[in-house]
């Protein structure tokens, strides 16, 4: 018995380590790919000047 749930705990963390793997994967292609479309010029779609503070 006691092997069995030593089995499935070890089956059951092995899971969760893949499935945070993959959330981290997921999340920073998300990040890379919204940083890459931000604009890159500081007023870029604001209307605003520089040096000028709402």
């Amino acid at each position: 018995m006691h092997k069995i749930t030593k089995d499935y705990r070890t089956q059951m963390m092995a899971l969760y380590v893949r499935s945070l793997a993959r959330e981290y994967e997921l999340l920073s292609s998300e990040i890379k790919r919204t940083v890459e479309l931000f604009p890159q010029e500081k007023d870029q779609g604001f209307g605003a000047t520089s040096g000028h503070v709402a």
